[in-house]
């Protein structure tokens, strides 16, 4: 009697944890989509310059990888970027105006993460609107770099002076030169005040009458 009382028992168990299962199974799968539907945040912008607009935001932890972020300005996707880990963005010659920016994380399901905090991006002038017609083309080398950074400008329709400017990743200027009419600047990985930059994320801008480009360099300890 004993033995078959016990025998019971344990089905009971035992069908008692085969229901458990499911529905623990069903929880966890329901918070791994809740993780992977979160969105980038703290959504930062700094304009660099006259109308170049930096990007700056932090990822939640992703259960999936996304393949990359979309970048949305006024609704519309304005620029895409691949990479999981990707937390920067640089748009180049944004219009005059103010626009509505968010990042998505984007999954190789086709679905997108919900949106980060909006921020409202103002840009009061667009001297370089014509960038997009200009054929200058920017080189910055090596990349990254542990000291001097090359800049070659190439592409110019004719010799004028132009500007080099470089930015850290907060939009801070660092340093810069008087324009000249060269297409090559070396910065020796200094400050205006002199002293060494630090390692970082950094974006050297050229600018002349015919456009302006930005390109990003890394600097190593």
């Amino acid at each position: 009697m004993k033995r078959a009382s016990l025998i019971l028992l344990l089905i009971a168990v035992c069908i008692g944890l085969a229901a458990i299962a499911p529905a623990q199974a069903e929880t966890m799968s329901n918070n791994g989509s809740d993780r992977n539907n979160d969105g980038p945040y703290n959504l930062m912008a700094q304009v660099l310059g006259v109308n170049d607009v930096l990007l700056i935001w932090e990822n939640p932890v992703y259960l999936n990888l996304p393949m990359g972020y979309r970048i949305y300005c006024n609704g519309c996707i304005a620029t895409y970027i691949s990479g999981s880990d990707v937390t920067d963005c640089l748009m180049e010659s944004v219009c005059e105006g103010c626009h509505q920016v968010y990042v998505v994380a984007y999954f190789d399901t086709g679905c997108e993460s919900l949106p980060s905090n909006i921020i409202e991006v103002n840009i009061t002038s667009n001297a370089d609107n014509h960038l997009s017609a200009s054929p200058m083309a920017l080189s910055v080398y090596p990349n990254p770099s542990r000291g001097n950074v090359n800049v070659m400008l190439s592409g110019m329709k004719n010799a004028e002076p132009t500007s080099y400017e470089v930015f850290n990743i907060k939009g801070q200027l660092v340093s810069k030169n008087i324009p000249v009419v060269f297409n090559r600047w070396l910065w020796d990985g200094r400050t205006i005040a002199g002293g060494r930059a630090g390692a970082g994320i950094y974006y050297v801008k050229v600018t002349n009458s015919q456009g302006s480009l930005t390109q990003k360099v890394i600097l190593m300890n």
